[in-house]
């Protein structure tokens, strides 16, 4: 007659909970090691993964500075180069893209967008600078002071010159009127 293994193995476990025995003596680990055993076993096998995951972070930092630094460089080489932004534009621009000459602002403060010339806070004598370059005109300020008076101003340069003038007499401080082929500023 054969006997059945899950036979022995409850034989086995109801001699050890019945047994006066010590654990050892029946051959069961002692919990406490084993537990030990355990978690030190785990703070090892963590650790070459944590290694890992570092190593990959770092490598993904690194990556994006020089990519931020390669960026960068591209964006401000022109600053070392000694050529002006203009110079740059011009290079960077389309073949079939021409720059007008009369509509490059000599002020940091001024942008030009299809014909859009927008002026940021910017002195008064630089805003008749470009609009004297756009309609081919001289400025003649009355009134040394008014050169330095800073507005917030844009106009079309598909516009008239009257209506350009007339958008800038809508200001208190100033007065723009044309007088012998020359815009007068008073």
């Amino acid at each position: 007659m054969t006997q059945n293994p899950n036979d022995d193995i409850e034989l086995e476990m109801m001699e050890a909970f019945t047994s006066e025995k010590s654990d050892l003596e029946i051959g069961m680990p002692d919990i406490e090691q084993e537990l030990a055993r355990v978690k030190g076993g785990r703070r090892h096998a963590a650790s070459p993964m944590r290694k890992l995951v570092a190593m990959i972070v770092a490598a993904f930092v690194i990556s994006g500075i020089a990519v931020a630094a390669i960026i960068n460089h591209e964006a401000i080489s022109h600053f070392f180069s000694g050529e002006t932004t203009t110079a740059v534009a011009e290079k960077e621009m389309p073949k079939q893209t021409t720059i007008n000459p009369l509509m490059i602002v000599p002020s940091d403060t001024a942008k030009v967008v299809q014909g859009q010339v927008m002026f940021e806070n910017a002195e008064l004598v630089n805003i008749m600078t470009s609009i004297c370059n756009t309609y081919k005109k001289d400025v003649v300020f009355r009134n040394e002071n008014l050169k330095h008076v800073r507005l917030h101003f844009q106009y079309n340069t598909e516009d008239k010159l009257e209506n350009v003038t007339q958008s800038l007499n809508m200001f208190e401080k100033i007065s723009v009127r044309m007088n012998n082929n020359k815009l007068e500023v008073e």
